[in-house]
């Protein structure tokens, strides 16, 4: 405690002498002639830039200013735009072959020229069994990928130089969303030189990629410094760089009121206080991602279907939403958000809230004396923590005990994706804008237990297969039955709400805001009254 009033000491000093400009009352007197945007943000879970090595939000936030992608989604509608792309592909008729063909003149922040070669370094190292990402899930349908994973090849068949801004990917089969995975955060364009002869430092003192901004210093958990890109392929920024530092929302609130930082996240407890005061900055936006209680199909008692029928039978959305969440999230009745082709839009077919008949058929089934399970939560999560209380509490009127056990991130992704989580509260945001993230990925057998869902069904398997090689229009059909399977028949999750998020910008900044994939955009930052 006495280590983090220190730290917070010292930066409050260096704030009151370079105060640059929030939206409170004193604000726009603070101004400071730099041109540097301030960020203040709880990072203990930014532990790395390097997208291959993790699975949390936070990486993906910043690493998006720092890297390109071959594609790159619309900050504002979440469409598909080119990014290192000069074209969109050439398709063969059976939709398995795309010949891509680079921008010409891109540099790496170390002056590199990034052609073909680099993609295909990517993509090979992307998929290597000694330095695999932990996010190959994301696009495992290029010819060859198994094999790499498996070790049993060095390079992926698939994939085809042609020259130096021309290659192809050849696909196992037709899959819709492939466009939409390369604009992904988990694959960015890496310079093969530079990565190689970075090594264990990578993602950490060294960080090269071709984006609008460039690595100046970055200390895990505590600040991160970018520099504008200054010779960047695309727009160029009109800031000088990017400070982020550590902070709660309270103390980032109070920053930003005293004119220190331009940027910052607002709790949902303290968004009625923000947007009284500060209505003009305050920005809401409603995630493209959904929040759920997952329950594990494998773990006795939540592998028998009527305990969790039971389950889903005794929460009720309404205390969640309309009373801590104080209306700021919307009801959902499965996984797949709004937004995307698929979502459920109405009730028909929902689990009514009833835990009377819940108890009933607990008893019904075996279990007179009611259940009992444990769900577990990141101990940096207090907002799930509050709601699985609230949850907690409903279902003690089934007579379900509901035990929460709070444990470390890396504890938490460790049981998680060795199928050891037998309850948890889970989010899970559109990081490619496609129901098959959510469906395919969480749920088909060859992925279910990765994510402690153990959701092992031939007949779904079949049909979130066939969903992936369809059109937009007819998978969005199929989706949306598979969905509702899933919530209603299965009960392999209780779908809660699609949440609101909030941000705080100061007057002086533009073009910085949370997009509805969770993640900022800082690639059209603007200061505009910087003296």
């Amino acid at each position: 405690m006495k280590k983090f009033l220190s730290l917070l000491l010292c930066i409050v000093m260096v704030f009151s002498l370079t105060a640059c400009g929030g939206g409170g009352d004193d604000g726009g007197d603070a101004a400071s002639a730099d041109k540097i945007v301030k960020i203040g943000r709880n990072m203990a879970n930014l532990q790395t830039l390097d997208v291959w090595q993790t699975t949390l939000t936070p990486t993906f936030q910043v690493s998006d200013a720092i890297f390109d992608r071959l594609y790159d989604k619309n900050p504002e509608t979440m469409d598909l735009e080119l990014n290192l792309l000069a074209d969109w592909p050439e398709i063969s008729e059976d939709r398995t072959l795309y010949t891509f063909k680079l921008k010409e003149g891109v540099k790496f922040h170390d002056g590199s020229d990034l052609t073909a070669e680099d993609v295909e370094f990517t993509f090979n190292y992307f998929y290597d069994r000694d330095t695999a990402s932990t996010n190959t899930w994301v696009c495992g349908v290029i010819k060859g990928c198994e094999e790499m994973m498996a070790g049993e090849a060095e390079t992926l068949e698939g994939f085809k130089v042609i020259d130096d801004y021309t290659f192809s990917i050849e696909l196992m089969y037709p899959y819709g969303a492939f466009e939409s995975v390369l604009a992904t955060s988990m694959m960015p364009i890496l310079p093969s030189d530079a990565r190689i002869e970075a090594g264990d430092a990578w993602g950490l003192d060294v960080v090269i990629g071709s984006g609008p901004y460039k690595l100046v210093s970055f200390t895990p958990a505590e600040t991160l410094e970018l520099a504008t890109n200054t010779e960047y392929h695309g727009n160029v920024p009109n800031v000088d760089g990017i400070k982020m530092m550590n902070m709660d929302t309270s103390t980032a609130i109070m920053e930003w009121e005293a004119g220190n930082i331009d940027f910052c996240d607002v709790s949902n407890s303290q968004v009625a206080d923000v947007e009284s005061k500060y209505p003009d900055n305050l920005k809401g936006q409603v995630m493209m991602g959904s929040v759920r209680l997952q329950l594990n199909q494998s773990m006795p008692p939540l592998d028998d279907v009527n305990v969790r029928k039971a389950i889903a039978m005794s929460i009720d959305k309404s205390p969640l939403i309309d009373g801590y969440l104080e209306g700021r999230a919307n009801p959902l009745y499965g996984c797949i958000p709004e937004g995307i082709p698929g979502w459920v839009d109405d009730s028909e077919g929902a689990v009514e809230y009833d835990p009377a008949a819940a108890k009933q058929l607990l008893a019904d089934s075996g279990y007179p004396d009611g259940v009992t399970f444990d769900a577990v939560v990141r101990e940096s999560s207090d907002s799930f923590k509050f709601e699985l209380q609230i949850i907690q509490d409903m279902l003690k009127e089934a007579g379900i005990t509901m035990n929460i056990v709070q444990v470390d991130s890396a504890s938490y992704t460790e049981m998680r994706n060795n199928n050891k989580m037998q309850c948890n509260e889970a989010d899970w945001y559109a990081d490619f804008v496609d129901a098959d993230m959510y469906l395919y990925t969480l749920f088909h057998s060859d992925y279910s237990d990765g994510y402690s869902t153990a959701n092992h069904d031939e007949w779904f398997d079949e049909q979130v297969e066939l969903a992936r090689t369809l059109g937009v229009e007819e998978k969005g059909v199929l989706y949306e039955q598979l969905d509702k399977y899933l919530a209603n028949e299965v009960f392999a999750f209780v779908p809660l709400y699609q949440e609101k998020q909030y941000t705080l910008c100061s007057d002086r900044l533009e073009g910085v805001f949370l997009k509805k994939d969770c993640l900022y955009t800082f690639r059209d930052a603007s200061i505009t009254n910087a003296e």
